[in-house]
């Protein structure tokens, strides 16, 4: 009886991995575009972060801790331009991403921390649309919201160089 279910349990364990879904293959490029954007805000370099968006991209951010309002838009060209008159490092930090792709249309569903001049700052779940052109996986939009209050306490895995 316990070799039957021992048998049955790693048919049931073969099945289930055989089953498993497997990543799509531009998974990792339409991540890398997203961390780019990170990499970017960290270094302070706009025209790295420019170079990944879309001409007409937006970002839209929601306001803080559910406060209620309007969402900002913010033309994702100011926001790269003033990468470099930031007061402080930015660090931001994506866990357990989410990304779907159809085609050319990708968008990644992330929470993550972000960290000011070394100190945090706010928690969020951030919303990228991606369009894939001309090969490239590029930014179309990024909306995000902000919280201060009930962030989960991760630990953020690379260090920034403060």
């Amino acid at each position: 009886m316990r070799t039957k279910r021992t048998v049955l349990f790693i048919l049931g364990l073969g099945l289930a991995l055989a089953c498993a879904p497997t990543p799509h293959p531009d998974r990792d490029a339409v991540l890398a575009t997203v961390q780019g954007l990170f990499d970017a805000m960290l270094a302070g370099d706009g025209a790295a972060a420019a170079a990944l968006f879309t001409p007409d991209a937006r970002l839209i951010v929601f306001p803080r801790d559910g406060a209620g309002g309007s969402p900002n838009l913010v033309p994702a060209a100011d926001f790269a331009a003033n990468l470099t008159a930031a007061p402080g490092e930015l660090l931001e930090e994506m866990f357990d991403p989410e990304v779907r792709i159809d085609g050319d249309m990708a968008m990644v569903w992330a929470p993550y921390d972000f960290h000011l001049g070394g100190e945090f700052s706010h928690c969020g779940v951030d919303l990228v649309d991606l369009a894939r052109i001309d090969g490239q996986w590029l930014i179309l939009s990024i909306a995000y919201t902000r919280q201060t209050e009930d962030c989960p306490d991760r630990a953020v895995a690379r260090s920034p160089s403060y």
